[in-house]
């Protein structure tokens, strides 16, 4: 099942350096950068309002970032002037400025009681929460092929709509979005869609129908795939054969179930589908499912025992939240992310197996009474404070969960190396670091070459050997000199004022991000204090890179490993 419509991802440099950028990347992408309408002003049929909004008169936009950094903008609704007066069909328009209109903002046209009809481009992939909502005079929308996300409420109580079709390539419809579109009969979910909010079509008429239909069964299902509802009070519940996607709560707050068993057919419970279901035990068939939304077992405080395999590759925020007596949960190789508040207050879960397919753990992902966490992949990131210093972590030697451990105070086993005869080669500042694993430790050896400004030039090279076995260390120190210069393995030249970015003292990723922030804004012409700016200019070559912020990264990663 597709869950990405794109299917974008960023491209990862390998390595520890790699690791740290990510926790950086994940949040930086993950809000909208705006660019300043200064760079619209000579375009004399823009009108600027202020560093976030620009506007051509009939309309105000906003620019956005995708994932991978392309430019468009998301429509914010009618400009100031013209908010009161429309009526009739509304055509947005599928560009400005030369670039792409791809999102309806939240509340862009909530409550113009005077659009009868809308028209979306293929240009729009997402209509934001509340967009259309209240919009109590509109009976048709022409929806572009494109869109791919209808947000929370979108929508809702537009009373005069009797019908809706709904494109090919959507996958996402939010919750409430039609809700209260007491006049909504006809309506075409196509089998694209693998995420159904709660209430999305509560009081409707196409609701109503499919109520009346399958009173009988206590089952709400749409197409023979798509269960809505269940309002019966079964103890054990089999799920019919043939449905696909779990609805956002269906089974909220149900008081009987004790055991449910999934279907062959079963591919996707969405957001919020079991929350509160505080008597749910035992859930069998769950290993077929390839997407589960965010919230989607809150507070099943009865559910102990989780086998996720298949082809799920993403927990998301929430998914377990509140799941008091999860003590098992075995995670198969295919995850490639654990998201926020994951397993918070699972507080029976005491030890988790962290598969090798896993990249990326986010912020509170896991609870504080979990004793130990067995972390497979060496270049594992981590978004904020995943997981509490209370945790015994395990992992790999040079590891990210190593590094991880030590910044944030937990106990920290050595499994040894994370792959036997691996070299890993970093350079920066005129140092070349090398590791090398074997069967039993990791060794990594630094070379630095320096010259003098003498008349007969004398090279200089210092090896540092350090190697890691277990919980212990061992360092062979040599030095070299010549008539005119002598190097030490310390170069505590390195450590110095110009990457302390934040003036703290210490040289840690909290200066990277800093570095990587000034990098964003200025690349997207906002303004930056020309001495942050300066002091992010770590190589001083007059601009700020991202190369300055892989400087610290290596330079904090070196020293965290004990080789310089």
């Amino acid at each position: 099942m597709k869950k990405n419509k794109k299917g974008k991802r960023r491209k990862r440099i390998t390595g520890i350096i790699t690791s740290l950028c990510m926790c950086w990347a994940a949040c930086v992408v993950s809000t909208p950068l705006s660019v300043s309408a200064d760079e619209y002003i000579l375009d004399n049929n823009i009108i600027t309002l202020d560093e976030e909004i620009v506007s051509d008169g009939s309309f105000e936009y906003r620019k956005i970032y995708s994932d991978d950094f392309e430019e468009s903008f998301a429509i914010e609704g009618f400009a100031s002037e013209c908010s009161n007066d429309f009526s009739g069909e509304l055509t947005i328009p599928d560009s400005f400025s030369g670039i792409p209109v791809s999102e309806i903002s939240k509340n862009a046209f909530s409550g113009q009681t005077g659009i009868t009809s809308v028209v979306i481009p293929e240009s729009v992939d997402k209509i934001g929460d509340f967009a259309f909502n209240d919009c109590t005079e509109l009976t048709d929308i022409k929806m572009g092929e494109n869109v791919s996300k209808i947000g929370m409420s979108a929508f809702g109580s537009c009373i005069s709509l009797n019908s809706v079709s709904l494109p090919d390539n959507l996958e996402y419809i939010g919750p409430k979005a039609f809700q209260i579109c007491i006049n909504l009969q006809d309506v075409d979910i196509p089998s694209s869609v693998y995420d159904i909010g709660a209430d999305a079509f509560f009081k409707t008429k196409f609701y109503s129908d499919l109520l009346e239909f399958n009173l009988e069964n206590n089952f709400v299902i749409y197409d023979g795939r798509i269960l809505f509802r269940y309002i019966g009070n079964d103890v054990e519940l089999n799920i019919p054969n043939g449905v696909e996607l779990i609805s956002g709560g269906a089974f909220s707050s149900n008081e009987t179930i004790e055991t449910m068993n999934l279907p062959d057919t079963i591919k996707s419970i969405s957001r919020s589908a079991f929350d509160n279901l505080f008597t749910l035990h035992t859930l069998n068939g769950i290993d077929r499912v390839s997407y589960i939304g965010r919230d989607a077992f809150c507070d099943c405080s009865s559910l102990d025992n989780i086998t996720i395999s298949g082809e799920l590759d993403t927990l998301m925020s929430g998914t377990f939240f509140g799941c008091k007596s999860l003590s098992n949960i075995s995670l198969s190789y295919g995850i490639c992310e654990i998201g926020t508040n994951a397993f918070t207050d699972c507080t029976s879960l005491k030890s988790l197996d962290v598969p090798e397919s896993v990249k990326i753990i986010k912020n509170d992902a896991f609870d504080e009474s979990l004793a130990s966490v067995f972390i497979g992949n060496s270049e594992c990131a981590f978004e904020g404070c995943p997981i509490k210093s209370n945790t015994y972590i395990h992992g790999y030697a040079g590891s990210t969960a190593e590094m991880y451990a030590i910044e944030n105070g937990n106990s920290f086993y050595n499994l040894g190396p994370s792959e036997s005869g691996t070299e890993v080669t970093t350079t920066v500042l005129g140092t070349t670091t090398t590791c090398t694993t074997n069967t039993t430790y990791m060794t990594c050896t630094t070379n630095t070459e320096y010259t003098t400004n003498t008349t007969n030039t004398k090279t200089t090279t210092t090896n540092t050997v350090h190697t890691t076995k277990a919980t212990s260390t061992t360092t062979k120190t040599t030095t070299s000199t010549s008539p005119h210069s002598t190097v030490t393995t310390k170069q505590t030249t390195l450590e110095n004022k110009k990457m302390d970015v934040d003036d703290d003292d210490k040289i840690t990723v909290q200066d990277a991000i800093m570095v990587l922030s000034v990098y964003s804004k200025h690349s997207a012409n906002l303004q930056v204090d020309d001495d942050l700016y300066s002091k992010s200019d770590v190589n001083k070559n007059g601009v700020v890179e991202i190369e300055d912020a892989v400087i610290i990264l290596q330079y904090y990663a070196m020293k965290a490993a004990g080789l310089i």
